[in-house]
C-alpha cells in the first residue's frame, strides 16, 4: 500500500510541475506576442532612427596632401558634416588606396548601408572586401 501511495505522490508532483511549466511558457509567449505587436504597430521606428541626410563622395588620393597615397578613397558626410574620411583600404595593413573609383564606391556604399541600418561601427572586414571583389593586395 505504501508503494502505491508513493507512486501516486510522484505522479501528482509530475502533473503539478507540468502545469507550472505550461503556465510559465504561456506567460512568456504572451509577453513575446505583446512585444512583437508593439514593434509591428510602429514599423517606421527603425527608419526614423536612421540618418536622413547622408552622402558618399569619392576622391582621388592625389588630392589628400603630404602623404603620397595612390588610388581612390571616399568620404561619408552625415548632415553635411564629414563623418568618415577613408583614403586607404580599410581592414588591411598598409596605406594603399582603392585601385579604382568603382572599388571605392562599392566599399563606400556598403558603409552607407551599415550606417543607414544602424550597424555600428560601420567598419569593413576583409571578408566583405572579398565579397565586393575589391583587390587589396599590393
Amino acid at each position: 500500500m505504501t508503494c502505491k501511495f508513493f507512486y501516486i505522490k510522484i505522479f501528482c508532483c509530475i502533473v503539478i510541475l507540468f502545469a507550472i511549466s505550461c503556465t510559465y511558457s504561456s506567460d512568456k509567449n504572451a509577453e513575446s506576442n505583446e512585444v512583437n505587436a508593439a514593434e509591428s504597430s510602429n514599423p517606421k521606428q527603425s527608419e526614423s532612427d536612421a540618418p536622413k541626410n547622408i552622402e558618399l563622395v569619392i576622391f582621388k588620393n592625389d588630392t589628400v596632401g603630404e602623404k603620397r597615397i595612390n588610388g581612390f578613397g571616399y568620404n561619408v558626410y552625415l548632415n553635411k558634416q564629414l563623418y568618415i574620411h577613408q583614403p586607404i583600404i580599410p581592414a588591411v595593413p598598409g596605406d594603399a588606396g582603392f585601385k579604382s573609383e568603382m572599388d571605392a564606391r562599392n566599399a563606400g556604399n556598403l558603409v552607407l548601408f551599415k550606417i543607414k541600418n544602424n550597424i555600428l561601427p560601420p567598419a569593413l572586414t576583409v571578408g566583405e572586401l572579398d565579397s565586393l571583389d575589391i583587390d587589396y593586395h599590393l
